[in-house]
């Protein structure tokens, strides 16, 4: 019989180097099982070749980046009922050439797109980028982010989250986890009366939320007649809201959202209906032949008619499609003989 995890805590660490005497027990396996990490991404291990080294309670599995990079690699851990892969990273720093963020970020989109699409993926690591709370950018971010504009990295980071529709969950620490952190690393009277405060706060939530969907639920069950309103309710419930992000780039590479969108339209279409070019007012004759009188019979107009989709919002003639289509063999003739004439 299989031990699988069914709830674990996952976490992401730098430590720089590994290298130095008791590292790797005292540091790293220490304070996983201090902060009850189950599943730990480490960088800048610094360790040659690939393979794993058992310790006492973790086991720990390195790879030199020799099939792909040295800053990334990547684990499949076996789940209950499918398999999950970590893809765990070290990307550039700020000041380093773009060449070599962008060499990162292709590998890192090759790692992703080599793996079944049916496995959940998740990444970790340190990508030495600052996430902002720039609203064109939600819900990919969350508000809960330390910093209040995101640098470069950080866009580069959020510009393939949203590609791979993934979240950003390092931006979204509730505050009752904010609230654990600071009672495990300074544990007094304030920490903990703070931290059980947010866990009734939690309760209350979870409470409602499970009655909200309860009652949710119901709704669903008393459409189930309706099949194309049953199930667009349960997609709604299923995936929740998603606000549409728009953004645009504009020349400079910037990333710009909300008015500034509408601006660069405007700027646009002025460049392209007003050429700065020499005008040649050049005559030129243009010779048309008119068009053949062809005789629409009714099969035709029935024909078009029958392709018009069902269940669309009509036109400025306010004349829905399932009109048109079961309304008889006269209004067939009638609409064929408008056409006709117009």
């Amino acid at each position: 019989m299989k031990n699988y995890l069914d709830k674990f805590n996952l976490g992401t660490w730098n430590v720089r180097s590994l290298y130095m005497a008791g590292a790797l027990t005292v540091v790293v396996e220490a304070n996983l099982e201090r902060y009850g990490i189950a599943i730990a991404a480490i960088q800048k291990v610094r360790w040659t070749g690939e393979g794993n080294l058992k310790l006492k309670k973790h086991t720990i599995f390195y790879s030199g980046g020799q099939d792909m990079s040295e800053e990334l690699c990547y684990i499949q851990v076996e789940c209950k009922h499918m398999n999950l892969i970590l893809i765990n990273g070290y990307a550039p720093t700020e000041d380093k050439q773009q060449d070599e963020k962008e060499a990162f970020y292709e590998d890192l989109n090759t790692i992703f797109e080599s793996t079944a699409k049916s496995q959940p993926k998740i990444i970790l690591g340190d990508f030495n980028a600052k996430i902002g709370k720039e609203d064109m950018y939600r819900p990919t971010i969350r508000k809960e982010s330390l910093h209040t504009h995101s640098n470069e990295n950080g866009n580069r980071l959020i510009n393939f989250a949203i590609s791979k529709e993934l979240r950003i969950s390092s931006t979204a620490i509730e505050e009752r986890d904010k609230a654990r952190s600071l009672m495990l690393t300074n544990p007094n009277t304030e920490n903990n009366n703070n931290f059980a405060q947010k866990l009734r706060e939690t309760k209350r939530i979870r409470i409602k939320k499970r009655l909200w969907e309860k009652e949710r639920i119901k709704q669903i069950e008393d459409n189930r007649t309706n099949p194309r309103l049953f199930f667009k309710q349960t997609k709604e419930l299923k995936t929740g809201y998603n606000p549409r992000t728009e953004i645009m780039k504009e020349e400079n590479g910037e990333l710009v959202t909300g008015e500034k969108i509408a601006k660069q339209f405007g700027k646009m279409f002025e460049e392209l209906l007003n050429p700065q070019t020499h005008q040649d007012h050049t005559q030129i004759k243009y010779y048309t032949e008119e068009p053949e009188d062809v005789e629409l019979t009714d099969d035709e107009v029935r024909t078009t008619i029958n392709t018009l989709k069902n269940n669309k919002s009509p036109g400025e003639d306010d004349l829905a499609a399932e009109l048109l289509k079961y309304s008889g063999e006269e209004l067939i003739s009638k609409v064929g003989k408008l056409i006709i004439d117009v």
